[in-house]
């Protein structure tokens, strides 16, 4: 029989905690192990001690280590690479999807999430994981889902050109005429 792959979720509100926990046995039943954690100091110390964690799932803002800083933490400290990381999150602020990206996280998710959109992207996960094996870096794709994600939210008309501006500022992306890439988008 092979072993079942761990999966390490990191979340600080119980009712959540056990939703994902939940939400994920059901789907990954026989090949994934679920383990909870309720703080970003634990799921250092777990990680730091059980070298089979396949995927690791943490809310962003929790007290004391936030899900950002357990993955800085992470990869200051862990030999080997660290486990691709899913970063859950209740606010879309755009820093903390900028350093997400800087970090390497594979997905970022706004709650509420619903249990269809947590299966959909662990089958995508394991997905990447499976690519990455083949070479594929998940910071080349995070990067591309962000872009896209910023130009989706544009054309939806839910940022305006000076954001648009800044946002892609940010990541490096060189835009002199957003209207003449409005409209290749759109056609």
């Amino acid at each position: 029989m092979m072993k079942e792959a761990t999966v390490l979720i990191v979340e600080d509100e119980p009712m959540t905690r056990e939703g994902l926990r939940k939400a994920l046995e059901s789907w990954g039943a026989g090949k994934y192990r679920f383990d909870v954690k309720d703080n970003g100091f634990e799921a250092l110390e777990y990680i730091r001690n059980h070298a089979d964690i396949e995927l690791l799932i943490t809310d962003i803002r929790m007290p004391g280590m936030s899900g950002l800083d357990l993955v800085q933490a992470l990869k200051e400290k862990k030999q080997g690479g660290i486990p691709p990381v899913i970063l859950i999150s209740g606010y879309a602020e755009f820093e903390y999807a900028q350093r997400a990206i800087h970090l390497g996280v594979v997905e970022y998710l706004l709650k509420p999430v619903s249990a269809e959109e947590l299966k959909q992207v662990m089958a995508t996960c394991c997905e990447k994981i499976a690519r990455q094996e083949n070479g594929l870096r998940f910071s080349d794709e995070s990067e591309l889902r962000l872009k896209h994600n910023i130009l989706l939210r544009w054309i939806e008309n839910r940022i305006d050109e000076e954001q648009l501006r800044e946002k892609l500022g940010i990541l490096q992306i060189d835009v002199k005429r957003i209207d003449l890439y409005q409209a290749g988008i759109i056609a």
